[in-house]
């Protein structure tokens, strides 16, 4: 209906969506360039290598960063596009999906006559339309408390350098209220985004409100007063912020790299707007906070540039980059040969590192 009012005709998109938990791994490729200087056919066979691992075993890749490009040995502190080289490098960080999740996904797609040329997590999506080039430079991670799942999305130099989830998320938060206080999850939701409150008590925490739903015999189902409702939602955030504490801090203890990232927090995602969130935030995680808000889209109109639609204009940034598709990949290696080390841990703390030459 949308492509007929437009009257525009779709057959492709990029889409962002949760990949379930991601797993992240480091890889290192090599190839000889095709003439005496690189050019970006060869930068494009690089990713291809990259990307030809990591979908080994039939694994989902839902992001391929190339993180640091060596010329001779020599890290390129720019392009190395027009550099004399015989010989590229380079290191890549790469995210897989859940494979059931990422095709389940491409299959729904699919069906309405779409195919999907890029599939991204929805938390990469947002953490690149709340966070400007500046921030990624200089080291940032966004913290997207999504509705089943937090996200944590580190950036370092201008790229992706880890990416880490945690099963809890909103709807964890609007459970808690239900169980609590015996209402149905509806009214529960109703509650925590109309009473919703973390953090330190306030003197309106000692009114009372009551969590009525209306039945058949419209009934007054429960009663709370607003300081229960904050003592529940509290104690769920507080455990969700220590353990992104947690994360945090393994990272920057195993990465150099890692360690720049998480000095400045971000706040993303509809858990995260619940009044004092932030400041608890800035308590427990002892870190620079703010929240989140959609950078970079002036001529969009004012009703999308907010956080409901952060993932959509997040898709943006990623268009540009070339896809590689597997047929091209598979074409490609038909002269070349493919070498792999051993996995022993699929966490970037302790990932192995691959070598991929053709």
């Amino acid at each position: 209906q949308a492509q007929r009012m437009a009257g525009v005709s779709l057959e492709s998109g990029y889409v962002a969506a949760g990949v379930g938990r991601s797993e992240q791994m480091m890889a290192s490729c090599s190839i000889v360039p095709l003439g005496a200087q690189v050019t970006a056919q060869d930068l494009a066979r690089l990713d291809a290598a990259g990307r030809a691992f990591a979908e080994r075993d039939e694994q989902v890749v839902v992001h391929l960063e190339r993180l640091q490009t060596s010329v001779d040995g020599t890290p390129a502190l720019a392009s190395p596009v027009g550099q004399l080289c015989s010989q590229l490098n380079a290191d890549f960080l790469i995210l897989t999906g859940d494979r059931v999740t990422a095709r389940n996904i491409l299959h729904i797609v699919g069906s309405n006559s779409l195919a999907v040329s890029r599939l991204a997590p929805s938390a990469l999506a947002t953490a690149l339309a709340v966070t400007d080039p500046h921030e990624r430079d200089t080291g940032v991670t966004v913290v997207d408390c999504g509705g089943g799942t937090t996200t944590l999305v580190m950036f370092a130099h201008g790229h992706v350098v880890g990416m880490s989830t945690i099963p809890v998320g909103g709807n964890h938060l609007t459970f808690d209220i239900a169980r609590q206080l015996q209402v149905p999850l509806n009214e529960a939701e109703r509650i925590k985004l109309e009473c919703g409150r973390v953090g330190t008590a306030h003197s309106v925490d000692a009114k009372a409100h009551d969590a009525s739903v209306a039945d058949v015999t419209s009934v007054l189902i429960s009663q709370a007063t607003r300081a229960l409702i904050r003592q529940i939602l509290t104690s769920r955030a507080s455990s969700l912020l220590r353990t992104v504490a947690e994360r945090l801090e393994r990272f920057q203890t195993a990465s150099a790299v890692c360690a720049l990232s998480g000095q400045q927090v971000v706040l993303a995602g509809g858990a995260s707007r619940l009044k004092g969130f932030d400041g608890l935030a800035r308590e427990l995680l002892g870190r620079s906070v703010r929240c989140g808000r959609v950078y970079g889209c002036p001529d969009f109109p004012e009703v999308v540039q907010e956080m409901p639609f952060a993932a959509a204009l997040g898709l943006l940034t990623l268009v540009p980059k070339p896809v590689v598709v597997s047929a091209q990949v598979s074409s490609m290696l038909e002269v070349g040969t493919l070498h792999t080390g051993a996995i022993t841990s699929r966490h970037v703390a302790s990932a192995p590192r691959f070598s991929v030459g053709y």
